[in-house]
């Protein structure tokens, strides 16, 4: 236990650490998946405490809030040039997959923006706008049950990675859940 307040708790007490601690674990693996919104949720409540010395878990949490909009600005700059070379297609179901990932986050209105301007286009037709939607949905859904596997709710998380395997049969989503499902078991 020394060795983790050493690392991320040192200028807090111990009642302190393990308040924080559990959400900064949680966090962190919500950002391994991609879960971008809650992520950086979690990430700004534990930024905004206010401790002195401010210690590593505040630090590394004001540095993942950092990280989490880059890597949302790279993907979006990466789909834009999908666009731009003429993957339109592909484009637009990763802006739905993306705006899934970012649910709440000031990021949103672009992303629909981008969307709306794509689904104009006429290369895209009313089945790939279905299929992208159904993407975003099943990303939102197993992120959901990403996040109920992270806080260790085995329960609910293999409640949501079944409805993705039952449902979203389709999506890019289907093996992941389907992998999830064989590591609950």
């Amino acid at each position: 236990m020394s060795a983790i307040l050493k690392k991320y708790g040192k200028g807090i007490s111990f009642s302190d650490y393990r308040k924080i601690n559990p959400d900064f674990e949680k966090a962190m693996k919500l950002l391994e998946v991609g879960w971008f919104s809650e992520a950086e949720d979690i990430f700004e409540d534990i930024a905004k405490k206010d401790f002195k010395p401010e210690p590593p878990m505040v630090k590394t949490s004001k540095e993942k809030l950092k990280e989490i909009k880059k890597a949302v600005d790279d993907r979006l700059k990466e789909i834009r040039q999908n666009i731009e070379a003429g993957k339109k297609k592909e484009a637009l179901v990763e802006l739905y997959i993306l705006r899934g990932r970012c649910k709440q986050m000031k990021v949103q209105t672009t992303l629909t923006k981008e969307i709306k301007a794509l689904e104009k286009d006429d290369a895209i037709d009313r089945d790939l706008v279905k299929k992208a939607k159904q993407e975003e949905k099943a990303c939102e859904i197993f992120l959901k049950a990403e996040g109920y596997f992270a806080e260790g709710n085995i329960k609910s998380a293999k409640n949501y990675f079944e409805r993705v395997e039952g449902v979203y049969k389709e999506t890019s989503f289907y093996e992941k859940a389907l992998k999830r499902l064989e590591e609950i078991k």
